[in-house]
């Protein structure tokens, strides 16, 4: 790490967060980056000096925005560091530029503080072009230089794009377990479409189920490599899409992993412990065989796999319109709790939906669940409680009622933000 003081900007480079996602109720910064740091703000640039959080000093110390890989502005609420870990296990709240269940009004995006935040980055960016006329330390020139062209509206939009293109029209979901590494995970398709396309959801395509070849994966793999670049350095967690890989052929899942795993140089990211995150539908965890889980317990990944249920209550699933009974959730929810216990470095996860049109039984239905499990779930396994989007639901409904199902059910229980990629 070496720092430089430079007209008013301290600039550091090669600057090391921690290696670890450790959840803290302070401001922890993970990675390798670039940091250029003004009288009232903290600017963060990745390893391919793209900026990635922007944070005041001054006021909101402590909440941040940060700019994914897809280009999305995240705005970190810290909102007091109260509160928030009950609903979500994570010390701040994620807010979008996008519609997507709401949990407190108060703190919704905030897009006007966004625009003046860019704002004062074009000016850093105004301050950095003076100083490349003046300075006369190479390194920083060639770091300043770099910073100037690649944050750019126009490269920042170009970046977007070619993400939209790599990844067919971008992340519509990630697990809600990617929250364990900040979402910052690889994106890549192994499958497309869904078993069900049950009527409630609205973030599936409406497309039916199909495997990918490894021939267009592996594809994929030397296309993210060249957009990650430099800053794949940072990354040891891969999401296998898209909505149901668990049902993809055996073969791929691991082959993916594997290749993945070697491509992208992993065992030398910067990260430590490897994390690998797929959705599976219920069908799919029942019909998976044994050797698949031999398989990915004997990766070099803890993997986590999420699991749609929505409700253990038939007449809820009716309205739903999944084409699944009671029984077939009970069988979903043994096999979790046999594997989570079986194998190590696996863990399965369960989502459920929450709206106030939902009846009284189904939430009942999946406190008994819950309840069911005993002490066979072996410290693993939560259920994540996801608001119905289009339900109208208002958030103090959601506040009221979500604490409530977490008080009563015996699971580990959070509340589920669909974030896209």
């Amino acid at each position: 790490m070496e720092a430089f003081n430079i007209k008013g900007l301290k600039i550091t480079i090669n600057k090391e967060g921690s290696p670890y996602y450790l959840k803290v109720s302070y401001p922890l910064y993970f990675e390798k980056f670039t940091e250029i740091e003004t009288e009232d703000y903290i600017f963060r640039f990745d390893l391919n000096n793209r900026i990635k959080f922007i944070q005041g000093k001054k006021k909101r110390i402590g909440e941040q925005f940060k700019l994914n890989c897809a280009s999305d502005w995240i705005y970190y609420c810290a909102a007091g560091y109260k509160g928030v870990y009950s609903f979500l296990g994570e010390y701040y709240l994620p807010c979008f530029g996008y519609a997507k269940n709401p949990l407190f009004d108060i703190y919704g995006y905030d897009t006007k503080f966004l625009k003046n935040l860019f704002r004062v980055f074009l000016k850093l960016v105004k301050r950095l072009e003076h100083i490349i006329k003046s300075n006369t330390l190479n390194e920083i020139n060639q770091i300043v230089k770099a910073i100037i062209t690649v944050n750019s509206v126009q490269a920042i939009k170009k970046r977007a794009e070619e993400f939209d293109q790599i990844t067919s029209g971008g992340v519509t979901v990630l697990p809600p377990d990617c929250r364990h590494v900040d979402y910052e995970v690889i994106p890549l398709n192994i499958s497309s479409g869904c078993l069900y396309n049950c009527g409630f959801c609205s973030v599936k395509k409406g497309t039916k189920f199909k495997n990918r070849s490894i021939t267009d994966i592996l594809y994929d793999i030397k296309r993210l490599k060249r957009f990650y670049s430099a800053d794949i350095a940072n990354y040891n967690s891969l999401f296998l899409g898209e909505h149901d890989a668990l049902n993809a052929e055996s073969k791929i899942i691991i082959e993916t992993a594997k290749a993945a795993y070697n491509k992208f140089g992993f065992q030398y990211s910067h990260m430590k412990n490897p994390t690998l995150f797929l959705f599976g539908s219920v069908s799919s965890l029942i019909n998976a065989k044994d050797e698949l889980f031999e398989a990915l317990n004997s990766l070099p990944f803890y993997t986590y796999i999420n699991i749609g249920m929505e409700s253990a209550d038939n007449s809820t699933l009716k309205a739903l319109q999944k084409p699944l009974l009671f029984q077939n959730i009970k069988e979903a929810f043994e096999k979790m709790l046999f594997l989570n216990q079986k194998y190590m470095n696996i863990e399965i996860t369960a989502n459920f939906v929450m709206g106030n049109m939902l009846s009284d039984r189904h939430y009942q239905s999946i406190i008994e669940l819950s309840k069911s499990a005993g002490k066979s779930s072996y410290g693993k396994g939560a259920f994540y409680i996801s608001p119905l989007e289009k339900s109208g639901t208002p958030s103090s409904y959601v506040q009221k009622k979500f604490l409530w199902l977490k008080n009563s059910c015996a699971m580990p229980t959070y509340i589920y933000l669909i974030q896209r990629l």
